[in-house]
């Protein structure tokens, strides 16, 4: 069972609407980012899932790696 860390959040939109969740880790790596629509970003708000582009950035393997 893992046990949640602390890091960082950022939410931000560009200036052609899309929104962008991005979750870092407690040092500042980049974790992974989520790229959603603005109908999506409404919908996740109010605490429902849904389909978005996710990236995850090749260092989470070595934060995982690195809590076992």
């Amino acid at each position: 069972m893992s046990k949640h860390k602390r890091g960082g959040v950022a939410i931000s939109k560009s200036t052609n609407g899309e929104f962008f969740i991005e979750i870092e880790s407690e040092n500042g790596d980049q974790l992974c980012q989520a790229v959603l629509t603005a109908e999506q970003f409404a919908h996740a708000i109010t605490g429902k899932h849904v389909k978005a582009d996710i990236r995850v950035y090749n260092n989470v393997v070595n934060h995982i790696q690195n809590d076992e």
